[in-house]
């Protein structure tokens, strides 16, 4: 998620697949956020803030996620990347 009924989603077939499914499926209905590529859609959105990859990582999206109107923070997953660790593969979800 992206924000309030919000879902990023890459440009590649694959992402258009995905929202495809999740129009036709979902109980809900939510905005795209088209973001140029993959890895930028792997963002999390939490109290108001989106927390999202650095420009060396996704430098085609920063625009897109630089025009959200919310909080943003950008974080270094470089390490991270070399085991194939997404942003949220680090996160921890808490009821």
């Amino acid at each position: 998620m992206a924000g309030p009924e919000l879902i990023a989603i890459g440009q590649s077939p694959a992402g258009e697949n995905a929202w495809n499914a999740i129009e036709k499926h979902g109980k809900f209905k939510y905005t795209k956020l088209s973001v140029p590529e993959i890895k930028a859609a792997n963002v999390l959105y939490i109290n108001g803030t989106i927390i999202h990859k650095n420009a060396s990582c996704i430098p085609k999206s920063m625009q897109v996620l630089k025009s959200l109107n919310c909080r943003r923070v950008v974080v270094d997953l470089s390490e991270f990347a070399k085991a194939d660790g997404c942003l949220s593969c680090c996160s921890l979800l808490i009821k």
